[in-house]
């Protein structure tokens, strides 16, 4: 059953990848300078219409994966992720039906995928370390509605009963640095593991190049159970502060306080991050970099840095290692 489900994830992942390029122009051959490589991007920055507008893209990757040492193995598993998006105007601006899915509790082991110095969640009440947690199959079913005041700015209003709060950067699996890696960038749990957060209410504002951004959400992460929609109270805040001086460049810092967000660890947490991330078009492929820090009071401090680029039909990536630079008590 499992290997059908891989190769489901594998067409599936085709068939987005495919509908995405034929979907939308991003090559030069206009003569112009090639538009922003992001599809999520093109999509959001699209002006409304009075009908729905539609997109469906995504990834899976089928991987022979060997890890040395005494806490490798091998395993073939797929790791993927599947968007969709849905806009169209109301209420005097625009609306945005947003989902993302993933197969990873069929195409993943429950006890995680081999991914050496990954740590994050747990199993059978056990850290998971040296593996790659399967995320939840609803990965994001949200709604955002925006507005533009003219010269004074937007207005942007995100509410999701499963989303990603305005803390860290931009989630990895909608990062375009990290589009071409197969597995998840290490210190993912550490930066940016509130993607899966459980009743997200957000409202932003952006102007010029600047952009801010607040979120109240349910602050203890998934559970075991792949499957199902969990539910909490508001009992976590977070803000986020954006920069983009440039198309291609983006600067954010972010903090948030989350309340009992680990199941086997008791306390609340305080997290903190910063990042710096680069994207370019050009004919026939793109190049992207991200660069993230974080800190917390009782986690390790860490820097990671990913990139990816790709021409025509061919891909290289290359992901950073978390590098720890204060003790941790776990």
């Amino acid at each position: 059953m499992r290997r059908w489900l891989l190769f489901l994830s594998a067409l599936l992942g085709a068939a987005v990848s495919f509908a995405q390029t034929t979907g939308m122009d991003t090559s030069a051959e206009s003569g112009g300078t090639p538009p922003s490589p992001d599809p999520m991007a093109l999509m959001e920055e699209m002006p409304a219409m009075p009908h729905w507008m539609t997109m469906i893209h995504g990834y899976a990757f089928l991987n022979a994966n060997r890890q040395g040492g005494p806490s490798g193995g091998r395993e073939f598993d797929s790791q993927n992720h599947f968007m969709f998006m849905a806009t169209r105007a109301a209420g005097g601006g625009k609306l945005s039906l947003l989902g993302t899915f993933t197969l990873e509790p069929a195409t993943i082991p429950a006890e995680g995928s081999r991914e050496l110095f990954q740590r994050g969640e747990t199993y059978h009440n056990v850290l998971l370390v040296d593996r790659q947690h399967p995320h939840d199959l609803f990965v994001q079913l949200g709604a955002a509605w925006e507005k533009v005041f003219g010269a004074a700015g937007r207005l942007r209003v995100y509410a999701a009963p499963i989303g990603e709060p305005a803390l860290g950067p931009v989630a990895y699996p909608h990062r375009l640095s990290a589009s071409e890696n197969p597995t998840a960038p290490l210190a993912h749990h550490n930066q940016d593991s509130t993607h899966i957060a459980a009743d997200v209410v957000t409202a932003g504002w952006k102007y010029m190049i600047f952009e801010i951004e607040g979120s109240a959400f349910h602050g203890r992460e998934p559970d075991e159970n792949r499957w199902d929609v969990e539910q909490g109270s508001l009992d976590s805040y977070a803000g986020r502060f954006w920069i983009r001086p440039t198309p291609e460049i983006s600067f954010q810092v972010s903090s948030g306080h989350l309340e009992h967000p680990e199941k086997i660890e008791q306390g609340n947490q305080t997290r903190s991050t910063a990042s710096i991330g680069y994207q370019k078009a050009f004919p026939g492929g793109f190049f992207a970099a991200t660069i993230v820090a974080k800190s917390g009071a009782s986690e390790l401090r860490i820097a990671a840095v990913e990139a990816s680029i790709t021409v025509t039909a061919c891909a290289i990536s290359v992901k950073g290692a978390a590098t720890p630079t204060a003790p941790t008590k776990r």
